[in-house]
């Protein structure tokens, strides 16, 4: 029984530090800018400056919904292992066991779920870091 309890602490734990890390899978892809006057004047090395500036207000100000996102998925797969667990456990004569370790593996799997939705910027935090860089006169044609 105490290796279920330590499972299902570490779940909950990692759980807790995924969820709470402030987005830096948003950081993975980065805005594609179109070679126009600005771009020509500045020199890349300025633009780069200028899109580091934007990412940070954006960081900043677009809440990012991974932690919300990662409980929610932590919970409801753990409600919906528990449930199966119970089940195959009420068979094999011990739910409460199999409950536990089916939520516990419920949990973890709704939780990374979440997490690989969010594999890049969200659509919110493009069209800002966007229009922080329209601000600026450069012009966004995509995001790589």
């Amino acid at each position: 029984m105490s290796k279920i309890i330590h499972f299902l602490i570490l779940t909950i734990f990692v759980s807790f530090v995924t969820g709470c890390a402030n987005s830096p899978l948003q950081n993975l892809e980065s805005p594609l800018l179109y070679p126009n006057l600005k771009l020509q004047q500045v020199g890349q090395a300025q633009a780069q400056q200028d899109i580091q500036t934007c990412r940070q207000m954006a960081d900043s100000y677009v809440p990012s919904t991974l932690a919300k996102d990662t409980g929610m998925g932590a919970v409801l797969g753990g409600l919906g292992g528990a449930a199966v667990g119970g089940v195959v456990g009420a068979i094999k004569g011990r739910p409460g066991r199999y409950a536990a370790m089916g939520g516990a593996g419920g949990a973890t799997a709704g939780a990374a779920h979440a997490i690989g939705r969010h594999v890049g910027p969200t659509g919110n935090y493009k069209q800002y870091v966007d229009s922080c860089l329209a601000e600026k006169g450069y012009r966004v044609i995509g995001w790589q």
